[in-house]
């Protein structure tokens, strides 16, 4: 019955015995019919059919059975099935060595190698010894786990069989495990046991080493082999070609094209390509190029490799010119093509070309399809400026993972929009896209862009939950940048502390930070304590040493700086130059700056704008603006800081043609539209020059008008003496909804000053009071200076004691307030209260007392505040108060104590002082002192007829001429000049 039965069994097809075991026909097949059926099922590798098979065994209660078990485990692992196969083996009593070596083998066939080893050491402590067959393949398991401990087990079971002696390629495979694991050493002593070393073994050896960036002892082992006299195939040559590629041996590289070419294996497209590749990986895409049209089939790799290498060389164009030929010879650009090409077309700003790119890739239904693709898209829109379009293609992706996001943070942060980088950064968070490193690098900076403490705060917060602050440097770097930059410098130094591993970058953001909030001792000192940690400084920590000790203006710790770049040999780095330059010259050593700027290997426009800066601080505009015209002559464009340091050296010698000539470069350059700091400079130097109107056109031409450009153009018209026209300013300036600052204040204060304007002034009070802005120094001075000045003594009284802080200025525009009115004696009185609060007098308080004194002809009380100046209160008396007591003197009629006066003064008497005593002398009729007066004040005036007019009445007076000798004197006087 048995034999016709599997005679009945062997004339179906698997299916159709399948149908058989399950009908409803009594009994089941004996245990050799089954045996025959699993085999069959075995042996036609049927998924379905070994699932249904299995099915059967398992609803009739043979799964576990002793014989069938382990004939239908093998089957399982055939088919595919390891999860059905393992419920088997986990269900045998005692499965046979078939099924161990079957379970091992079908989970190293389906990947999952850390079973497989599992498997292994299970079935050693069953005392189940594997085949050398799947001792082979475990080394595959070991390879792709980096398991070099059971590896090494392995090892020695190969040896015990004596597989090495027998099996070069085991050997091989040893070798390659070894390497793979980290092992070079063991890789080696495998090798030198080898009874014989063929191709295979030495490209193993060769290409374990190039793996590991160990290209020289590669090339060594290539030597090695030819030496031996074994030819090197194809894969030894592609390996060796990777070696040389790593370390950039392109004179080894050409030596093994040679030996390609000699062998004929050019022609084959695999080493042909690496040729390619590793020439552009070495910067030689014009080598790449001469072995790609060298090749009789160029495929998508090639054309790939190519590319690479005018992509690494910064060839753009070529990148663009090769994806269009490609094109043209059939070929289908690979996502890697169409992520290069449109890499080169936002490295040169094509938005047209990538746009035709955007389309070609939507047509083949790739944006949806790879991510890296949708990557590159976004990264060139927003390189050239396009970032709706950006979004639209980030819109488009369905399936956004945190690449695609990142990407598109990185954009935006990139082209300055980071507010909008944060918006995007929560919508991840609302897709449940959880942020990678990247991600939170990006999102530091952008939170120190906009200097968002709170947020960068949170995310900090966040980096800490995940545990990323130790593990990723850049972070934490990321971490003490955001924190310097928002001015919280306490929580930038502490996560400085925390962080493990220090490098030169989490020196430099700490020290920026200080730098950038005025802290530039303690930068400095930070500086110091990185040299004694044994971190090397770099250029950019030498630019924020030199900023530092250009912003103390200290020159000694500079010049040591200078000479710790020096001895780094950092000083031809244009960066430190241009900073070495700028310290210099912030610290008044234009000289030094000057012999730095000469010794530049190359002035940049941040070199000229150093040196012009310098001169322009240190006032010397005339220097500043031939710096310019050089700068000029060398055909450096300047930028936007160059003009605004140019329009200020300008507007400090009152240069209105060279202003006007500036501004013309600016309208080349269209920075008026794009540039406040410059629109608002230029207003300023219209306004200081006395071209008002000029100044309304530039204001007017703004596209936006800040508080700055209103105070710049008020003030203009204060300066000026047009107040009406800075009042009707201050008004327009609030009816475009700019708010007026304590500058605006200042100068409209100041304009309704000086015509008296009480009334307006009043209504300006109100304002500032309402703002709360009376508690400001300045403010409320220049409160109580407008209500003195235009009379209202009383009204300046009552802000002065509103003031919390009186000092110095605001006694004393009080004071000058009663001296207008003539209220001499309420002067004297508020002088002695000041002095009774512990306020020290100014040589300003000084100069209106004094004037006070003379107004009422007080002569004792204004000798007596004029000795006590520098007796008593250490202000030595300028000329203003000489001019005070001389003045008194001279409407007193004492010339002689007037004369005496003047000429013992310490520094030499002004004109006006000279004509106050002449008209003294016309007074008294003193010809003698008169005559001394005369020809000390046609010194200062010599083309002034007032003078002249003096001595004529003088002498008139005392009838020395006649009435016409003394016009004949006056005639001549004025017309021989």
């Amino acid at each position: 019955m048995g034999s016709s039965q599997v005679h009945c069994w062997r004339s179906l097809s698997i299916q159709g015995i399948i149908s058989a075991l399950y009908s409803d026909v009594p009994g089941r097949p004996p245990l050799d019919d089954l045996v025959y059926i699993i085999l069959r099922c075995k042996k036609e590798r049927d998924w379905t059919c070994a699932s249904q098979l299995h099915a059967y065994f398992r609803t009739n209660g043979l799964e576990d059975h002793e014989i069938l078990g382990n004939y239908i485990i093998p089957m399982l692992t055939d088919t595919g099935n390891i999860d059905a196969a393992r419920q088997v083996f986990d269900k045998l009593i005692h499965p046979n060595k078939w099924s161990w070596e079957a379970l091992v083998t079908g989970y190293i066939h389906c990947e999952d190698f850390p079973e497989a080893l599992n498997l292994y050491k299970k079935s050693e402590s069953h005392g189940v010894c594997l085949s050398k067959q799947v001792l082979i393949l475990l080394l595959k398991a070991c390879t792709h786990t980096k398991d070099i401990r059971i590896g090494i087990e392995i090892h020695c079971e190969i040896s015990r069989h004596g597989l090495l002696a027998k099996d070069v390629f085991v050997g091989s495979m040893l070798i390659d495990m070894y390497m793979k694991c980290c092992s070079l050493s063991k890789a080696h002593q495998t090798f030198c046991q080898l009874p014989v070393w063929d191709v295979v073994a030495w490209t193993t050896m060769i290409a374990g080493y190039a793996e590991h960036g160990l290209g020289q002892l590669a090339i060594k082992f290539y030597d090695l082999m030819q030496s031996n006299g074994i030819r090197p195939n194809s894969v030894t040559f592609v390996c060796i070609l990777k070696a040389c590629g790593s370390i950039g041996a392109i004179q080894h590289i050409r030596k093994i094209q040679t030996e390609v070419e000699a062998e004929g294996l050019l022609q084959g497209e695999l080493v042909g390509n690496t040729l390619i590749d590793m020439y552009a990986t070495c910067g030689r895409p014009y080598l790449a190029r001469q072995i790609f049209d060298k090749l009789p089939k160029r495929d998508v790799v090639s054309w790939n490799s190519l590319i690479k290498g005018y992509t690494e060389s910064e060839q753009f164009a070529e990148v663009l010119k090769c994806f269009e030929q490609m094109k043209t010879e059939g070929l289908c650009p690979s996502s890697r093509t169409f992520v290069s090409a449109l890499k080169a077309c936002a490295a040169i700003g094509h938005l047209d070309k990538g746009e035709e790119i955007c389309n070609e890739v939507e047509r083949q239904g790739q944006l949806t399809k790879n991510p890296f693709i949708g990557c590159a898209l976004i990264a060139m829109y927003m390189k050239c400026g396009a970032l709706a379009k950006a979004q639209k293609v980030f819109d488009k992706v369905a399936d956004r993972d945190v690449v695609m996001w990142t990407a598109l943070i990185k954009g935006y942060v990139d082209q300055g929009h980071d507010n909008k980088a944060l918006e995007i950064f929560e919508h991840m968070k609302v897709d449940n896209v959880p942020p990678n490193e990247v991600t939170f690098i990006l999102i530091v900076k952008a939170c120190a862009n906009v200097r968002g403490l709170d947020r960068g705060s949170e995310i900090h917060a966040e980096i800490e939950r995940q545990g990323l602050f130790q593990k990723d440097l850049v972070i934490g770097n990321s971490l003490v940048d955001m924190y310097g930059k928002c001015g919280d410098l306490a929580i930038a130094q502490e996560v400085f502390d925390r962080l493990s591993d220090r490098d030169i970058v989490s020196w430099n953001a700490l020290i920026g930070g200080f730098i950038e909030h005025g802290f530039t001792r303690d930068a400095l000192m930070c500086y110091e304590h990185m040299k004694l940690e044994g971190v090397s400084p770099d250029a950019f920590t030498f630019v924020y040493c030199l900023k530092a000790c250009g912003t103390m203006q200290d020159v000694d710790k500079g010049a040591e700086v200078h000479l710790e770049i020096e001895c780094e040999g950092l000083l031809t780095a244009n960066i430190i130059g241009n900073a070495l330059v700028d310290m210099y010259a912030k610290c008044g050593l234009l000289s030094k700056a000057e012999k730095v700027f000469d010794k530049l290997l190359v002035r940049d426009v941040i070199s000229w704008t150093a040196l012009i800066t310098g001169y322009t601080e240190l006032g010397d505009g005339e220097n500043a603006l031939q710096c310019f015209d050089k700068m000029h002559e060398h055909g450096i464009i300047p930028n936007a800081v160059t003009l605004l340091c140019c329009l200020k050296a300008c507007t400090s010698i009152g240069s209105f043609d060279k202003g006007a000539k500036i501004h013309s470069e600016i309208e080349r350059q269209g920075l008026l539209q794009t540039d406040l700091a410059v629109g608002n400079a230029l207003i300023d130097m219209y306004a200081k020059c006395g071209s008002l109107d000029l100044a309304q056109q530039v204001f007017d031409r703004l596209t936006v008008c800040d508080a700055v450009s209103w105070n710049t153009l008020i003030a203009g018209y204060t300066e000026h003496g047009d107040v009406e026209d800075a009042l009707l300013c201050f008004e327009r300036m609030q009816s475009k909804g700019v708010y007026p600052n304590i500058v605006t204040f200042l100068c409209i204060l100041k304009a309704c000053s000086s015509i008296g304007a009480a009334q307006r002034g009043t209504r300006i009070h109100a304002e500032i009071e309402r703002r709360g802005l009376l508690s400001n120094d300045l403010i409320g001075n220049t409160v109580v200076n407008m209500y003195a000045k235009c009379g209202s003594v009383n009204k300046a009284m009552q802000v002065f004691n509103k003031l919390p802080i009186r000092d110095v200025v605001s006694w004393t525009a009080l004071m000058a307030g009663f001296t207008e009115i003539g209220q001499s004696e309420e002067v004297f009185y508020i002088f002695d209260r000041m002095l009774g609060e512990g306020i020290k007098p100014n040589p300003v308080t000084f100069v209106v007392v004094l004037t006070a004194c003379t107004r009422k002809g007080l002569f004792m009380k204004c000798h007596s505040f004029f000795e006590a100046m520098s007796a008593s209160y250490g202000v030595p008396p300028n000329l203003e108060h000489h001019s005070c007591v001389i003045d008194l003197l001279s409407r007193r009629g004492e010339v002689e104590m007037a004369v005496s006066m003047v000429m013992k003064m310490p520094f030499a008497p002004s004109s006006m002082l000279w004509h106050t005593v002449l008209g003294a002398c016309r007074n008294t009729g003193s010809v003698q002192f008169g005559k001394q007066a005369f020809n000390n004040a046609t010194q200062f005036h010599y083309n002034c007829s007032i003078p002249h007019m003096y001595p004529s009445n003088i002498y008139a007076l005392q009838n020395e001429y006649s009435i016409d000798e003394t016009r004949n004197f006056q005639i001549k006087t004025v017309y021989s000049n």
